[in-house]
């Protein structure tokens, strides 16, 4: 029925030997190469990739219409929507809590990798330095596609949660892609640069500096994109606040990249979500805000999520395996390739290992955090191809052209072989690792993002004390400090009318919102009992039922917070 649609509405761009037959080709087959893989216990990533590179190759070129530019023009969507849901992770709060072990895994083994693999370039491939040390800033890159879901499985279960490891390693894998981008952008740009006979004319000093330049306009356009975002009194809703962030990723991404400042481009991205996620968990700027709000960003990332896995996924791993086209591979290309990758990954997990020591982790701890931060996959499929097509760009009519894109196309399967080779055994080894390594943990099994929120509230809990003057002296709210702690049963209104003089309590908050925060106080009770309860106690529509009563009673309560601080009441 959506072909019928698509065919009978735009007309024959439908049709085979198409381009929009040869889109609707390279998706459907993503999709089912994923289920496939997912029945195969195989990552999804690993039969979208297969897809492509079948379709490329069949003899009867299924999709040779589809445009080069528009494969360009979907990995850097993909590359977008990967650093989007990266700056929704992060927290500043988070980050200066974790920051010495998640600063050491995320800068020392992969920069040391990235050197590791660049002199396995010069010595197989024979490429300049830093041309192959663009190649080892690929492949350095972890995926956060496959990390951060096995963290969140590992906190849910409980493994590793007393030395909080899942999170300082989605912390690390955020970060380690920053750095997998800036170096990519400033390597790239010094190695490949316009040939004299080229009909490209860019200026040589531009080019070494446009690396750097990058970075600066990326974290520049990524503050004011956040800033765009923190009016909150426009986008009012879930699908706007979704909506704004989303395209805003994508113009900086697609006005970056039609300046050939890709790097850029991402980095905006990032920064834009993670600029935006602050501003509205801070209310800032008060003026244009509706309040501090804890749930915008999660609100963000579940709708995220959901395009990321059914349009930007599907498209990112077929169009990067289509370019895989076996009949232009060097024989011993991929030998070499999956050398390289292999013999990195090696380098990768005995620095890991010497990199988490003296950080208060145990033998087999660190070898879990060795084991953890081997899949790659997302950065590799979003920047592999990109070489070669610089390469094709500014080389064009070189006398060494040919030598140029050979090497284009042998970074580009190598990072096919990464994604192969890491995607599969890397995520199978951190799997089967968390269970043989890991200790069961002792504290309450919150998930990462509840451990991160705790952490932004305690990053300034000396401050979050409510002081109410009464006739008798100050009463004092202090919100616990103690992750660890159980959650105890609040206070009904009745409890609390008895303990606190009524005279505060009216300069506090209104007698009628005190029903209304039993109600709410109590509503989550009957969530926390029902989640506790066994599967066929409680059916998934009740649940949801629950959640959605809880939700609706927050907004109500955040609306009443917000009038009493914009009108307080006069004692």
């Amino acid at each position: 029925m959506t072909y019928g649609v698509l065919f009978f509405g735009l007309g024959k761009v439908f049709l085979p030997s198409n381009e929009g037959w040869a889109t609707l080709l390279l998706w459907a087959g993503a999709i089912l190469g994923g289920y496939i893989a997912n029945v195969c216990f195989l990552p999804r990533i690993v039969g979208m990739l297969v897809a492509g590179m079948v379709l490329i190759n069949v003899p009867w070129g299924a999709i040779d219409s589809f445009p080069y530019k528009w494969g360009v023009q979907f990995r850097a969507a993909a590359l977008a929507t990967i650093f989007l849901r990266c700056g929704l992770e992060l927290s500043f709060p988070a980050l200066k809590r974790f920051k010495y072990p998640s600063g050491k895994l995320a800068i020392i083994p992969g920069l040391l990798e990235a050197l590791f693999d660049a002199g396995l370039g010069v010595a197989f491939f024979g490429m300049p330095f830093t041309l192959s040390l663009t190649m080892g800033f690929i492949l350095k890159a972890v995926g956060p596609g496959l990390i951060v879901p096995q963290m969140f499985r590992l906190q849910q279960q409980g493994l590793g949660t007393d030395q909080d490891i899942p999170i300082v390693i989605v912390i690390a894998a955020s970060f380690d892609d920053i750095l997998a981008i800036t170096g990519y952008a400033i390597f790239s740009t010094i190695a490949i640069q316009p040939d004299e006979s080229s009909s490209e004319s860019v200026n040589s000093a531009w080019s070494i500096a446009s690396g750097p330049v990058q970075v600066i306009l990326g974290v520049i356009s990524g503050i004011l994109g956040g800033y765009v975002l923190s009016f909150t009194r426009v986008w009012n809703t879930q699908l706007k606040r979704f909506l704004i962030l989303f395209f805003t990723g994508l113009f900086l991404m697609f006005f970056f990249e039609y300046w050939e400042l890709l790097s850029g481009g991402a980095l905006g991205a990032l920064f834009t979500s993670l600029i935006g996620s602050n501003f509205w968990e801070n209310g800032s700027p008060k003026w244009f805000s509706l309040g501090p709000s804890f749930v915008y960003g999660p609100e963000c990332e579940r709708w995220m999520s959901l395009v990321w896995r059914w349009v930007m996924e599907p498209m990112l791993f077929s169009t990067v395996g289509a370019l895989l086209n076996f009949n232009q591979i060097a024989g011993g290309t991929v030998p070499k390739a999956i050398g390289i990758v292999c013999l990195g990954l090696a380098v990768r997990m005995l620095i890991t290992f010497m990199t988490m020591c003296g950080s208060g982790f145990s033998v087999k701890e660190k070898l879990f955090f060795a084991f953890a931060w081997t899949p790659k996959a997302t950065v590799q499929a979003a920047l592999s191809a990109a070489p070669l097509t610089l390469i094709q760009k500014y080389k064009e009519g070189a006398d060494d052209y040919d030598t140029w894109v050979q090497w284009g196309n042998d970074i580009l399967t190598t990072g096919l072989f990464a994604i192969l080779v890491c995607g599969t055994l890397g995520t199978a080894a951190a799997h089967v690792s968390s269970k043989l390594l890991l200790k069961q943990g002792t504290k309450s099994k919150l998930s990462i993002e509840e451990h991160i929120q705790m952490s932004k509230r305690e990053s300034d809990a000396s401050e979050r004390i409510e002081e109410v003057d009464a006739a008798d002296g100050i009463h004092r709210i202090q919100v616990p400090q103690d992750s660890s702690r159980p959650l105890q049963r609040t206070k009904s209104a009745d409890e609390i009318d008895a303990s606190v003089p009524s005279s505060s309590l009216s300069r506090l908050i209104p007698g009628r919102d005190l029903a209304m925060i039993e109600e709410y106080v109590d509503a989550i009770e009957q969530l926390t009992c029902a989640t506790h309860a066994k599967e066929h106690d409680v059916p998934r529509e009740e649940l949801l039922r629950l959640s959605g009563h809880v939700l609706s009673i927050q907004k109500v309560c955040f609306s009443a917070v917000t009038c009493l601080q914009c009108c307080p009441i006069d004692p």
